[in-house]
């Protein structure tokens, strides 16, 4: 017996002066590397959260793929059909629906093996444990982050209960950029709040030739394949004219009292973005030859642009040096209890396919809810939050406080399992409404009818 206690001892020595376990609660699991995919995140964005991951599981790897967005979505559907894919993945906002079905959705318990490490006395002792952490709940969504973001991930199960789909690293809201330099020249101090007021500025900030060419645009609205996010903006104003995008399975954004209603929202809504491209409207101020309308405002020949915080960077890289000013998205009122903004973001979800789901969800989990570990990613690469605890620390911050002050009142709607088709279904309409080849009316219907196939 002497003899083995004294071996035991030695042994133990011999495996702390080499760093392994001596004494310990459990066996660390096997190493292994959760892959995950995005487009807009980069392994240093996110680093030092994988390095605070890793001390408590030091025997998981994460491995980052960013992709191209042109080439993203085809991406994932190729490596799915072949049986392999990411662990985890990004899915803009408004798409989460057509994913669902490949989505595992957050456990309300992530169950993992946590390696704890201390030192004392010069030895170092190392725990594995078993360990149980509280999922994201529902409930935790509609408390750590803007309405908006409960109403896109959270989803009933086939069991009638809510799940989570997906968490925000931050959250993009639709402004309006402006050229300051041509505001001044048109003597006019303020950009627009109201739609009121912007229908007023706009023919003075609208110049054309003696043949009635457009040589300076004061805003870039009316048209479809010139207007990057068109769908956002015609979206936008159908909301912020009332109209209910959708409800249930059934595809809305057509509906009144009833058909013959002078007062349908939606067909409202339509009806005022096509003016800004209808040459007989004191408004008129962009068609479908112009270019592109990022680049004619990088010209400098565009005055107001509707853009997303993710443009800043086209903005910085113009070598144009414009005087550029960012202003909230103008409303149908001034007043703020009426106010509605449109959301545009990403998700980050665990795939159906992923060997590791509560490993997966975990690192989501301290990547998107944990402020310090967001605060640390946005103070490295300045976003717009998406976190409701990190909000008014952005509203004193120039370049953030717009998007800061939107993402309250923020919006999205659910663009059914193919978004790609009810983009491309209302850049039809526009192109219809404005070819006059259907009253608008019966074209908005008919998207909302394309939509809801959409949905089944």
């Amino acid at each position: 017996m002497k003899r083995s206690l004294i071996g035991l001892s030695l042994m133990c020595v011999w495996l702390i002066s080499s760093g392994a376990v001596c004494r310990g609660s459990g066996t660390q699991p096997a190493p292994f590397t959760l892959e995950y995919w995005t487009v807009y995140t980069s392994s240093e964005d996110i680093q030092p959260v994988i390095d605070a991951f890793a001390v408590k599981y030091p025997y998981i790897s994460v491995e980052i793929k960013t992709f191209r967005q042109d080439e993203y979505e085809g991406k994932l559907i190729e490596a799915w059909a072949q049986g392999k894919g990411p662990d985890m993945f990004s899915v803009p906002n408004s798409h989460i629906g057509s994913f669902q079905n490949l989505i595992s959705p957050m456990p309300s318990s992530l169950k993992l093996t946590s390696v704890t490490v201390t030192q004392s006395l010069g030895q170092k002792n190392t725990v594995v444990a078993s360990e149980a952490l509280k999922g994201t709940t529902a409930q935790d969504v509609n408390v750590l982050f803007p309405q908006v973001v409960y109403d896109d991930v959270v989803k009933s199960s086939a069991t009638g209960t809510s799940q989570v789909y997906g968490l925000p690293l931050s959250m993009d809201t639709l402004v309006l950029y402006y050229n300051k330099t041509l505001l001044d020249a048109a003597n006019i101090p303020q950009p627009a709040t109201t739609w009121d007021d912007f229908v007023k500025q706009v023919p003075q900030l609208t110049l054309t030739d003696v043949n009635d060419n457009i040589i300076q645009a004061g805003a870039a609205l009316g048209t479809s394949e010139n207007v990057p996010r068109m769908f956002d903006i015609v979206s936008l104003l159908m909301m912020q004219n009332g109209a209910t995008m959708s409800s249930g399975t059934n595809v809305t954004f057509a509906q009144g009292e009833n058909r013959n209603d002078e007062v349908t929202p939606g067909v409202q809504a339509v009806d005022f973005y096509t003016s800004f491209a209808n040459p007989a409207v004191d408004w008129y101020s962009w068609n479908k030859d112009q270019p592109d309308a990022l680049e004619q405002f990088l010209a400098g020949k565009l005055v107001y642009y509707f853009g997303y915080y993710y443009n800043k960077d086209s903005m910085k890289n113009s070598g144009d040096q414009l005087d550029i000013g960012i202003a909230p998205v103008p409303q149908v009122t001034a007043d703020p209890l009426t106010a509605i903004n449109y959301a545009n973001y990403w998700l980050e979800s665990v795939s159906v396919n992923s060997a590791h789901p509560n490993e997966s969800w975990a690192f989501i989990q301290a990547l998107t809810t944990s402020e310090t570990n967001v605060k640390a990613m946005l103070d490295k690469n300045p976003k717009p939050t998406a976190l409701r605890s990190l909000l008014e620390s952005q509203k004193d911050n120039f370049d953030l406080a717009v998007f800061a002050n939107e993402t309250l009142t923020a919006q999205s709607w659910y663009a059914g399992k193919k978004p790609a088709e009810t983009e491309q279904a209302f850049a039809d309409m526009i192109d219809i409404v404005n070819a006059g080849r259907l009253d608008i009316l019966t074209a908005v219907e008919n998207t909302a009818s394309k939509v809801e196939l959409t949905y089944e």
